[in-house]
């Protein structure tokens, strides 16, 4: 299968639709890079270990010999588990992401209720990360080496509204918008891959993956309530 090169025109005007198909475009077929070697952990306890003995029972060993062609092969995601260690990276990218852009939509936010609401989330996003990163503790893979392009999207209109030419009021009602594109980008992997690792049997990594489901949902609640109790209003009457 040929895969087009990262970057190809294709057609979308809104960045963060294009950012999208082109997730799901390369997405389904990541390069071995993405899925970088890291030593396995000796004595990890918890999710972590169940997540790397699993996948060691699953996917096996790589031998050493084959190395040197997993920076240029395309890896063939041929088991679910597989699967959810791509999904896993894609999140990690999108909340690294996330954590570059908050602080400045924080501040491009006027009304002081929802630079809090940005900042409060900002400090989850970190913990976000470090859950994530905890679950790759003993495994065969790393965390790094992949790029979400549909968050890269979201920030990007994000960024957008920022720089845009608007009123304050209206530019914060805009600022809710663009967010919660990405709370439900964010609530809908992490729904993915909750239902991935219930599938294969992790329930400890299912219910972890769930406690950040249910943070974003929250954060994506509170940012209904703030535009449907003032921002909005604010914007109309501007």
């Amino acid at each position: 299968m040929l895969i087009p090169a990262p970057g190809s025109p294709c057609g979308y005007p809104c960045a963060s639709a294009r950012s999208l198909v082109q997730s799901a475009t390369f997405g389904g077929l990541a390069p071995a890079s993405h899925f970088a070697l890291i030593p396995v952990v000796p004595g990890s306890t918890g999710p972590p270990l169940r997540l790397a003995s699993h996948l060691r029972k699953q996917i096996g060993p790589i031998p050493s010999s084959t190395f040197p062609n997993l920076l240029t092969d395309i890896m063939k995601l041929d088991t679910l588990e597989k699967l959810l260690i791509h999904e896993l990276k894609d999140l990690a990218s999108a909340e690294a992401q996330l954590i570059d852009a908050l602080p400045k939509m924080a501040r491009a936010a006027h009304h002081p209720e929802l630079r809090e609401a940005f900042e409060n989330h900002h400090r989850e996003t970190r913990t976000h990360l470090d859950r994530l990163h905890t679950l790759f503790e003993g495994t065969a893979f790393s965390p790094g080496g992949h790029r979400c392009v549909a968050m890269a999207g979201l920030i990007d209109e994000a960024g957008q509204m920022i720089r845009g030419d608007a009123e304050d009021e209206v530019r914060d009602a805009g600022l809710v918008a663009a967010a919660q594109k990405i709370e439900h980008y964010e609530i809908a992997g992490y729904g993915t891959v909750a239902a991935l690792a219930d599938k294969l049997g992790m329930q400890e990594i299912a219910a972890t993956l769930r406690e950040t489901l249910e943070e974003e949902a929250l954060a994506d609640r509170t940012l209904t309530r703030l535009a449907e109790r003032v921002l909005n209003f604010k914007a109309m009457i501007s």
